[in-house]
């Protein structure tokens, strides 16, 4: 049986040089393998945009390439989640995620994994009781200039080709993370063979063949190939 981070690094070897990711980070919590696909298609939310392409495109091209076999589980993901739909997951994936998007921030309020831009305030962000600190407001004249609500704000110009992108994605069930991943890669958009085998890279990792935190009788094994 190959185990994930074996088949993570036979993988990376495959894609040297070839848009492979680097994964700074990746980590599971109640994660079971395969549990996100028993309820049908997984809905998949597109945060940011650092191509030159729309963002329709953008989306739909993501749920093209992770759409398919992924440890030997048929997984479909779709943008625009079927209103009779029952399935309590969803994957969001973050492009330029702000300092503030935690995977938990992501699966509760996926809008705050909009990039800001420049001189643009962060939204107001839910305080625990126990650290609610009073606020108040600046001085006129030197706060920050009046902005549009951050989730309406145009995109930041396209990344120059060839930059490395960020990208933090993490599969929710309900409004809880139960894995999550930060990579980077560098590609030139969509239509660039580097941005697809990039993105099934991350989605591997996203979803892994077991969970290593539990005991194998336990963990589950996803068995089958990682993608086909």
């Amino acid at each position: 049986m190959l185990k994930p981070g074996a088949a993570l690094v036979g993988i990376a070897a495959l894609l040297s040089g070839c848009g492979a990711p680097t994964v700074y980070y990746h980590h599971v919590t109640s994660y079971m393998p395969g549990e996100y696909a028993y309820a049908g298609s997984v809905a998949l939310d597109v945060r940011g945009n650092p191509y030159g392409v729309s963002q329709e495109q953008l989306d739909a091209e993501l749920a093209r390439t992770m759409s398919g076999s992924v440890w030997g589980t048929p997984t479909s993901f779709v943008t625009a989640r079927d209103p009779a739909s029952h399935s309590p997951y969803k994957v969001v994936w973050a492009f330029e995620a702000p300092w503030y998007a935690s995977a938990d921030r992501l699966c509760a309020r996926p809008e705050l994994g909009q990039p800001i831009l420049p001189g643009q305030p962060p939204p107001a962000l839910p305080v625990a009781p126990y650290s609610i600190v009073p606020q108040t407001a600046p001085p006129v004249g030197l706060g920050p200039p009046s902005v549009p609500p951050y989730a309406v704000a145009p995109q930041p110009a396209p990344a120059p080709a060839g930059s490395v992108i960020r990208v933090y994605a993490t599969l929710c069930r309900s409004d809880i993370p139960i894995s999550y991943v930060y990579a980077g890669f560098a590609s030139n958009g969509p239509g660039d063979p580097a941005f697809r085998q990039a993105v099934q890279y991350i989605e591997l990792a996203l979803l892994p063949a077991r969970n290593e935190h539990m005991s194998d009788n336990g963990g589950g094994d996803g068995g089958g190939q990682g993608r086909r």
